[in-house]
Formats: C-alpha cells, sequence, structure tokens
C-alpha cells in the first residue's frame, strides 16, 4: 500500500499484514516495526512481529541510512499510522513501536518524538546512540539521560545476540540498565549464541506474550 504524503504530494509506501479472520466490525492493537539499514519496508512482515492479535505496520520512512532521524521520516511513520487508521480498524489506544537494527534506534527515536502514542517499545538488535555515530552529533544519545526524562515509564522489549558483530551488545546491556535506572520496566534478552540477526523462536514467544500483555492493561 502508499498514502499520499501531505508535505510534498509524493506517494511513499508501506507493507501492512493483518490477523487471521480480520473482521473490520472489531478494533485491534497495531504494531508498528522499523527495518533495518540498506533495507526496505517489503520483506520486514515476512516473518511475524506479533503473535497473530495484532495489526503489523512496516512503514518504509524514505529511510535506508539515516536511522529514522530525519523530519521525513519521522512524518512518514505519523502519515503511514494515520493512513492504516483510516482503512482498517485499530484501536488507537495499543498502538506499539519496535524495530530491528537501525530500526531498533529508529523505534526508540519515534518513540521519543510522540511518547504519548505508544504503549511500547521494541528494539531488536539495535543501538541507543546509532544515530550519532552514523549521521554525525545532534541526535538522541539513549544512554543519556536527559533523553529520557519526562517519558511516560512504558514497557520496553530488548533483544541482542552476544555474539553480535555489527552493534556491540555492551550498547544494549548499558542501555537495558539506563532505562531501569529511570523507572522503565524493561524485558531483557540477551542471547548468546546469537549474531547480528532476528530472535531465537524462545525469544520470539517471549516477545510475543509481552506484546499481549501491553494490550490487557
Amino acid at each position: 500500500r502508499a498514502f499520499q504524503s501531505k508535505y510534498d504530494n509524493s506517494y511513499q509506501p508501506y507493507s501492512i499484514k493483518l490477523p487471521d479472520n480480520y473482521d473490520p466490525k472489531k478494533q485491534y492493537p497495531l504494531v508498528v516495526f522499523l527495518h533495518g539499514s540498506g533495507q526496505d519496508e517489503q520483506t520486514v512482515l515476512n516473518n511475524p512481529r506479533s503473535g497473530g492479535n495484532f495489526i503489523e505496520l512496516a512503514p518504509y520512512g524514505r529511510d535506508m541510512y539515516q536511522c529514522f532521524s530525519s523530519n521525513s521520516s519521522q512524518n512518514d511513520i505519523i502519515e503511514a499510522i494515520e493512513d492504516v487508521k483510516l482503512h482498517f480498524s485499530v484501536d488507537t489506544q495499543k498502538i506499539v513501536i519496535g524495530g530491528f537494527s537501525m530500526g531498533g534506534y529508529g523505534a526508540m527515536r519515534t518513540y521519543f518524538e510522540h511518547p504519548q502514542l505508544y504503549k511500547g517499545v521494541a528494539i531488536f538488535a539495535g543501538h541507543p546512540n546509532l544515530a550519532n555515530e552514523w549521521l554525525g552529533t545532534g541526535h538522541p544519545d539513549f544512554l543519556d539521560k536527559k533523553y529520557l526524562q519526562g517519558f511516560p515509564k512504558i514497557p520496553v522489549f530488548v533483544y541482542h545476540g552476544r555474539k553480535d558483530g555489527a552493534l556491540p551488545i555492551s550498547k544494549a546491556e548499558a542501555f537495558i540498565s539506563i532505562l531501569k535506572e529511570n523507572g522503565f520496566v524493561v524485558t531483557g534478552r540477551l542471547i548468546d549464541d546469537k549474531a547480528h540477526e532476528y530472535p531465537d523462536q524462545e525469544t520470539n514467544n517471549i516477545y510475543f506474550e509481552w506484546l499481549n500483555n501491553l494490550i490487557m492493561e
């Protein structure tokens, strides 16, 4: 699917997956999942990003390498959500933001921009200071407490592989610690035999349970 951006009239793509037996008369929670660097939205939902009870949305965000930090990326994420809400039955009180690798940083950045919109953040093999390392200074570093102050203390899910050679696990460990110090409820999964890749099935099952607990609150 695509929406026409109100900012420049361009058509911007996104992928969507509906729950089995989708019923437009019911409202469904929404998980927004951001792709990694060098990727796009087209394959992100090939594997499930929720346990089957959520509408799943993968925006392109005009972003291959910019950590979802540009205004255009952030605008596109919001506009993709708005387009999904227009055409599908979304429970607007039950939206979760997540992402893999670059998209993991992007998920936290997206929450930073619109904390009132999301009930939880899921970070898979991400990096809390990626934008500053890739793009130069001036971006939020989520290892700095000042970027966490004032947020609603929502649940955060963090997965990382200890063999990750692309984004070091030490940053994930530090990120988990600082989130806990700042009052966030963190579910951490640090897996010994995983590299820079999507998680094992056990971690996915724990993540799906985490999602389902969010929508029960």
